[in-house]
């Protein structure tokens, strides 16, 4: 055996103990070439693993040369950025995991809030009455098939202040009534007597709320309003042989104190239940027989009453 072939045969064998210790892998461009190798997708690199794989990749990079100490620091910074978005990720989701769900009064509260500050509210609230009388003793006589028809419009609008507690508005209030009826005196002949009135209130109200659950459906309040009011009457008396009219219209205005309660059926939608237990109200009125006689009446009237048979049913919308 001459000296090239044991050299030869010693370096072979130098490759065959080294592929024996260390087993053969394939390059990323190998198993991406060869159809019959199943697709790997690598772990996450760390720590020093993350390094060494980073300099193997920018060996193999640059036209399969080495890479420069430029190349392998850049990419070691990536590394290490890519690394610490990580981190941070994992952190942001177990402080998630760890935040208490929302329980059902915590999502209705959210849910239903008319009362933001900001918001608009526009509402009101339409009655009718019918009041008959048969043999009704009055001051005046006694009253025979009397009949009296009211219709009673009240609205409000404002707006709101203070979520939940305080809100500033208007309020506007018409009522109109139309009565018929006969009236006798001790015998006398028969009237027949037929009236109409009406009048107009507007004025500022003020309103303070407060909620009495934490899911913002249930409120009590309190309104003051300043009003102004004109109003008029006519009132027609006939006779077998003659007729007079009566007629007057002045003006009035006051303070007028309602508490109630409010029920917030969802965030754009409520309904309102209150009643008037203070007012004060002066009035002036001037009055007219027949187009000819005048008179003028003042009146100061200051009323503390709690009737719940008069209560007030409101809609209200808020936006």
């Amino acid at each position: 055996m001459t000296a090239t072939a044991l050299l030869a045969f010693s370096t072979w064998g130098g490759w065959a103990g080294a592929a024996e210790l260390t087993p053969a892998t394939p390059s990323t461009r190998d198993v991406r070439e060869d159809p019959g190798q199943p697709e790997v997708t690598p772990s996450p690199p760390t720590g020093d693993t993350a390094s060494r794989s980073s300099d193997a990749a920018a060996g193999a990079a640059v036209d399969g040369g080495p890479a420069s100490d430029e190349q392998l620091a850049l990419l070691r910074q990536e590394m290490s950025a890519l690394h610490q978005e990580v981190i941070l990720l994992r952190t942001q989701l177990k402080q998630t995991e760890q935040l208490p769900a929302q329980t059902p009064s915590e999502q209705s509260q959210v849910m239903l809030t008319p009362l933001q500050r900001g918001h608009y509210y526009v509402g009101g609230t339409l009655s009718l009455g019918y009041r008959a009388r048969d043999n009704y003793e009055t001051l005046a006589g006694s009253v025979d098939d009397g009949r009296r028809f009211t219709t009673k419009f009240e609205g409000v609008a404002g707006y709101v202040l203070k979520t939940n507690a305080l809100a500033l508005g208007m309020t506007l209030a018409y009522r109109r009534t139309l009565s018929k009826g006969t009236i006798s005196d001790d015998g006398s002949t028969p009237n027949d007597l037929n009236s109409v009135e009406y009048d107009v209130r507007v004025g500022p109200a003020v309103r303070g709320f407060l909620p009495v659950d934490k899911a913002n459906r249930f409120f009590v309040y309190a309104q003051a309003a300043a009003v102004f009011g004109y109003g008029e009457r006519v009132e027609r008396t006939f006779t077998d042989t003659s007729s007079s009219v009566l007629s007057s219209n002045g003006f009035s205005m006051g303070l007028a104190v309602q508490p109630g309660l409010m029920v917030a059926a969802s965030k754009n939608f409520a309904f309102e239940i209150g009643v008037n237990v203070l007012g004060l109200e002066y009035q002036d009125y001037k009055a007219t027989t027949d187009h000819t006689s005048e008179g003028r009446e003042q009146n100061v009237q200051v009323s503390v009453d709690l009737n719940l048979l008069s209560l007030q049913f409101a809609f209200v919308g808020y936006f």
